[in-house]
């Protein structure tokens, strides 16, 4: 009797539309991923035709007063202010080889063998891009003859001072910096502003996250463009944001008076309550997410550390892709060694106009490490 032989092709087709959809998954944010410009990570497709770049428009909102009555409109139009970010995509590959000395499985297992490992680097390195775009510094891009200018981002720890500076000044309203922040950023040197930052007085806390939500609801009056909230409800007037925040941070929010008394008397009572579980905390229309990965700036403060998180509305982060996460195998030595890998092109940038973080106000807090 003669076994029916399933085509190795089906086999990894199968094995491709799975392993995308642990990658995004995988990376913790896959909640707030989507293609539609309403998502905090927004997700865009429109290099697969080729090209290394995306051009992302932005407009700004129109606050003039408009005319009425019989006033004459033509000549008192209003300018809107419009903006274009790019997100560079780059080649990313990682690959696990086998010898006939090592394994003598077919080439087929091999890719089933690897599949976790490959899994894990190419959610962990989405995962370290996002929170690296989310804690980068904007750099103002030189203005063109019509006055358009086009940003450009640096990791934190590879900016110089003098990046660091402007980015602090072209964001003050998009940037909390411990309980007196006004005071705190006066300087417009951000060494100067981290150093003003003392434990226990400025480490984060319910009132530093409600500041946070009203600088997103107002910011825009000097930058030219409001954050927009992650969901929101007109009719309530409802409106929620994001915040992603270094466990650090998280760890003093679970202390906080104000969010212990809210749970207390209006969550759930008993095991279901969140103070008790691994997950989110939810206060005035803030979610607040763990992201472990999101480092703290050591010795920053004035003898403390530093953490900074992120209270994120619409297209916060952009994620543009040239190719999906693609498995790839390769045979030499006449089929002694045999390899599986997964390559993809993709970039990740913090969504920006004019130098000013788009959908993000950044809070940074005293903090110090766990005895």
């Amino acid at each position: 009797m003669a076994n029916t032989k399933l085509h190795p092709n089906l086999s990894m087709q199968k094995w491709i539309n799975k392993f995308v959809f642990d990658y995004v998954s995988g990376s913790g944010f896959k909640k707030y991923m989507g293609t539609d410009e309403s998502s905090i990570i927004r997700v865009i497709n429109e290099l697969k035709n080729g090209g290394e770049v995306v051009n992302i428009p932005l407009a700004g909102q129109l606050r003039g007063a408009g005319v009425t009555g019989d006033s004459t409109l033509v000549g008192n139009e209003e300018a809107m202010g419009l903006y274009t970010d790019q997100v560079r995509v780059s080649l990313f590959r990682n690959a696990v080889a086998f010898t006939d000395a090592q394994t003598f499985k077919t080439e087929l297992d091999l890719f089933n063998a690897a599949r976790k490992r490959l899994k894990d680097w190419s959610a962990n390195k989405l995962r370290n891009d996002i929170v690296s775009a989310l804690g980068s510094v904007i750099i103002k891009g030189t203005a063109d003859s019509d006055g358009f200018t086009l940003d450009s981002a640096v990791d934190y720890a590879s900016a110089t001072a003098t990046q660091r500076n402007n980015f602090l000044v072209n964001n003050t309203d998009r940037i909390i910096m411990g309980v007196n922040s006004g005071t705190n950023k006066t300087s417009g040197v951000m060494a100067t502003a981290l150093a003003t930052l003392a434990s226990p007085t400025d480490k984060i806390t319910a009132a530093m996250l409600s500041r946070a939500k009203r600088a997103a609801l107002k910011t825009g009056a000097t930058s030219g463009t409001s954050i927009t909230p992650y969901q929101s409800d007109d009719d309530s007037g409802e409106n929620w944001f994001v915040y992603f925040a270094p466990s650090e941070q998280f760890r003093d929010l679970l202390t906080d008076t104000a969010i212990l008394e809210a749970y207390r008397h209006a969550a759930e009572k008993g095991k279901n309550n969140r103070l008790f579980t691994s997950g989110d905390i939810i206060f005035e229309g803030i979610i607040v997410k763990e992201v472990p990965q999101i480092s703290v700036l050591t010795g920053a403060g004035n003898s403390c550390d530093v953490a900074v998180g992120y209270l994120c509305g619409q297209s916060a982060i952009s994620v543009a892709y040239g190719q999906d996460p693609t498995p790839v195998s390769d045979v030499t030595d006449y089929g002694y060694k045999k390899g599986c890998g997964i390559k993809e092109i993709r970039g990740v940038k913090k969504t920006s106009f004019n130098g000013t973080q788009y959908g993000v106000v950044s809070v940074y807090s005293a903090s110090v490490a766990d005895a």
